[in-house]
């Protein structure tokens, strides 16, 4: 007859389960943990978003460079349509859309980098990828971006004109004198550059897109991160501070300190109808809601230069950046 053993009868062993304030410590040690790690990888995200606007902004300096080399050493206007047609009444100097009208600044430096040529510029992640910088913190709104303003066509369910572009052009290279002798940006004002044909303390006429007429290239601001939301600057357009443009219109009006130079962008910093541009964390100072909103790399924006290279400075560095190219 078989038989079992007492061993063999012996009651099953049961593992020991967590108690409630283990679990406890176990979920509290795991949220410490995150807390430490997401701070951290929400600075290396932020500086991979720097390090590619940076990457943007120098094809975008490469482009403007070379459409000055096919189109006769100019680049292309950022002034109203109107104001290009004496420059060119051919039509073969400049990009001109197929409707015969200008085509928008950022619009014309497409094709130089591969892409296919826009008649106006489109709210298309495709074809604007390289003009958006991934700090940008409009790229979450329906209508990621800033105004490019001239020769642009507003998409009709468009209410606010915005555009997918987060860098600034030189306005002080790229607008043009009109027949009046003044300097023009939109259809119905006038601007002032800082040095010009004033000389350096006064205020002139802007470089009508002569690329080879830079003073000093390697100094003198191409293409930078630019722009805030919402709009909150009166007056030109050219001023507004959701606009993407750099330039030292009417600085020397402003009162500035004695010590800065008003053709670099320390004068634009402390210009009180230009500062609110600069998307950095300055800013904040101002107490200004769009302004606070506005910035993408903390105190640093990235700045591209007309020989190409770019950098990323902060307020201390602005006196040694010309935005007058004179």
């Amino acid at each position: 007859m078989f038989t079992f053993s007492a061993k063999t009868l012996s009651p099953p062993r049961f593992r020991r389960g967590f108690t409630l304030i283990e679990l406890l410590v176990v979920i509290s040690i795991i949220a410490i943990l995150i807390s430490i790690l997401l701070p951290a990888l929400a600075r290396a995200k932020a500086e991979a978003g720097k390090v590619a606007c940076a990457s943007n902004i120098r094809q975008l300096c490469m482009a403007e460079t070379e459409f000055a080399q096919s189109h006769h050493e100019l680049v292309q206007p950022c002034s109203s349509n109107q104001w290009a047609i004496p420059y060119d009444p051919m039509k073969d100097i400049f990009a001109w859309r197929n409707d015969g009208f200008l085509k928008d600044w950022a619009s014309a430096l497409v094709p130089t980098m591969g892409g296919s040529p826009l008649q106006s510029f489109q709210s298309s992640l495709k074809e604007s990828k390289v003009f958006l910088c991934p700090n940008d913190p409009t790229l979450d709104d329906q209508w990621p971006g800033y105004q490019i303003f001239n020769n642009v066509t507003i998409p009709p369910n468009d209410p606010k004109g915005y555009f997918p572009i987060s860098y600034g052009i030189n306005a002080d290279i790229t607008a043009l004198t009109g027949p009046d002798g003044l300097g023009h940006f939109g259809e119905n004002d006038n601007m002032n550059v800082a040095g010009g044909s004033g000389g350096p303390g006064g205020l002139g006429d802007p470089l009508n897109c002569k690329w080879d007429s830079i003073r000093l290239p390697a100094e003198t601001l191409c293409i930078a991160d630019c722009g805030t939301r919402p709009g909150t600057t009166p007056g030109a357009p050219l001023n507004y501070n959701n606009a993407v443009y750099y330039t030292t219109n009417y600085d020397v009006d402003a009162g500035l300190p004695p010590n800065v130079d008003p053709r670099t962008l320390e004068a634009v910093y402390k210009t009180q109808w230009l500062q609110q541009r600069i998307p950095f964390n300055w800013q904040r100072l101002l107490n200004s809601p769009a302004a606070a909103a506005g910035q993408r790399h903390g105190s640093e924006i990235n700045v591209g230069f007309c020989d190409t290279h770019v950098e990323s400075v902060t307020a201390s560095d602005f006196n040694n950046i010309y935005v007058s190219p004179f």
